[in-house]
């Protein structure tokens, strides 16, 4: 009956342990990055081939939405996931928009709420209103620039130690 103790080995390993998977959790975060990097530039270039004047439409709604919601993270992560839907389902590819739907929960880590916060909201909102001006345009290369900007960007924001400058 004289307590618990834990011994200063005990508290290192569960340290190390919880520096492992955070490690983990932003290797992670990278991993969905990188696959996102290959696939929704190429999302935002055939939307902007093919998005209809509804599709257009949709993305703006999304976009004002957005706007009023900038200081609200779980709308803000709900209407960045919403763009980014819309966007695949303007390329007018039925196959791609199941994919994206079947991507859907493990994009949804790259949107999780503990990342939301009005600095990342305002830069999710700022690409994505270049990006719609693109698809408006109907620039494809420039929607995929954009594209790859965007997510460059916010991967930044989300995971600090792969920018270069901060290692």
């Amino acid at each position: 009956g004289s307590g618990t103790y834990i011994i200063l080995e005990d508290e290192s390993s569960v340290v190390d342990f919880l520096a492992r998977a955070i490690n983990q959790e932003k290797h992670t975060l990278s991993e969905i990055f990188q696959f996102r990097e290959l696939l929704e530039p190429q999302i935002a270039g055939l939307a902007a081939q093919n998005a209809t004047k509804e599709d257009i439409s949709i993305l703006q709604e999304i976009l004002h939405s957005q706007k009023k919601e900038l200081d609200n993270n779980a709308a803000s992560k709900d209407l960045d996931q919403d763009f980014h839907r819309a966007l695949a389902k303007a390329t007018g590819n039925s196959v791609l928009l199941q994919v994206v739907a079947l991507l859907d929960h493990i994009f949804l880590k790259s949107r999780h709420v503990y990342s939301q916060r009005p600095q990342r909201n305002r830069l999710s909102l700022n690409g994505h209103q270049e990006i719609l001006k693109a698809v408006k345009n109907e620039d494809s290369k420039t929607a995929r620039e954009l594209m790859t900007d965007h997510l460059n960007a916010i991967r930044e924001l989300v995971i600090p130690s792969n920018n270069p400058e901060n290692s």
